[in-house]
């Protein structure tokens, strides 16, 4: 309903074919702001989330960098160079105490 007004002719002229839900992830401030989540979570499971608003000026350059660890995944290589040179990205896998 809330969107109607904005767009009637896509709800009178369109099917909703599937209806999906899920979780927003938000990260925690830092010293740098808010990071995203970005990285591996298990063996075949990756995380890209909590951009914020700066999502349209990070999500190329955190996309690289998630391209690079899943690349260095395949080729059975560690990504700790990656996470050695942007060690930022690994906020979340941290432990709190």
């Amino acid at each position: 309903n809330r969107s109607y007004n904005l767009a009637p002719a896509l709800w009178e002229n369109s099917t909703v074919h599937a209806i999906t839900c899920g979780y927003r992830a938000q990260s925690q401030r830092g010293n740098l702001g808010r990071v995203p989540m970005i990285g591996q979570l298990h063996n075949k499971d990756w995380i890209f989330s909590g951009l914020s608003n700066r999502g349209l000026l990070h999500h190329g350059i955190y996309g690289e960098k998630l391209v690079d660890m899943i690349l260095a995944s395949y080729n059975n290589e560690n990504d700790c160079a990656i996470t050695k040179q942007y060690p930022h990205l690994n906020w979340w896998k941290k432990k709190s105490t």
